[in-house]
């Protein structure tokens, strides 16, 4: 193989602009050496990756959609990515019933990163984790503001109330099984009980329980009440 620039022979040719030099011509016609020249051009190529990306994808949308376990499937065949908390995707064909909060993709995916690669939102999200990071405390704002319950009583408060049981959960550990039950007060507003105690309710079940709060707690951003003690009237 023949330098372009000085017509050795030379065993790799490095192009420029279609033309072939050996590496040292190479660094006098670019004023770069060969890995310099390829570090801008890999560089470049994620700039103008990321910006047809973010061209075709101008929208991040978070499913926030109380059915969204359900509708996982569907969220799978748009792309969707269940990433920390949420599905997060940019293609909400077919599910426009399901509640999104939106963002601008320009905003929250400034950085660079290996993503010309990307072909998921996760892949995508992975590349930025800074603004990955950013993204997840702004979704947490957005859904904060749209929590519109409260928390009952004070801590070790006593109270008496008409609820819902709207869930039967649990958990395993060292000491056994604990029982995790979810209630929705009139107002929807939710009361968490945990004990060992297995107690012959069904969900829906409407009952009126007295109980002593625990604590005021926050789970996946909602207000929720820890109580103990409970007992049924």
């Amino acid at each position: 193989m023949q330098c372009a620039k000085c017509g050795r022979e030379v065993k790799y040719l490095f192009y420029f602009e279609g033309i072939g030099y050996g590496s040292e011509c190479f660094k006098t016609v670019t004023g770069m050496t060969v890995e310099e020249h390829e570090s801008n051009q890999r560089i470049k190529k994620e700039k103008q990756t990321k910006e047809e990306f973010i061209l075709n994808n101008p929208i991040i949308y978070v499913c926030i959609d109380k059915d969204s376990y359900n509708k996982k499937d569907s969220l799978k065949a748009n792309k969707f990515q269940y990433h920390y908390k949420w599905w997060i995707g940019f293609n909400i064909e077919g599910l426009e019933e399901l509640e999104f909060l939106q963002f601008s993709t320009e905003e929250y995916f400034q950085g660079w990163g290996y993503c010309y690669s990307s072909k998921t939102a996760y892949e995508f999200l992975a590349s930025y984790e800074e603004d990955e990071k950013s993204l997840y405390r702004e979704i947490e704002t957005e859904l904060k503001k749209k929590d519109t319950s409260n928390w009952i009583g004070q801590e070790k408060e006593k109270v008496q109330l008409k609820v819902t049981l709207n869930k039967i959960t649990g958990y395993s550990n060292d000491f056994g099984w604990t029982n995790i039950y979810i209630f929705k007060d009139e107002n929807d507003n939710t009361l968490t009980w945990k004990t060992a105690k297995d107690m012959e309710w069904e969900e829906g079940q409407e009952i009126e329980i007295k109980a002593t709060v625990k604590a005021h707690e926050e789970y996946d951003c909602k207000k929720q009440t820890s109580i103990l003690r409970v007992k049924e009237v």
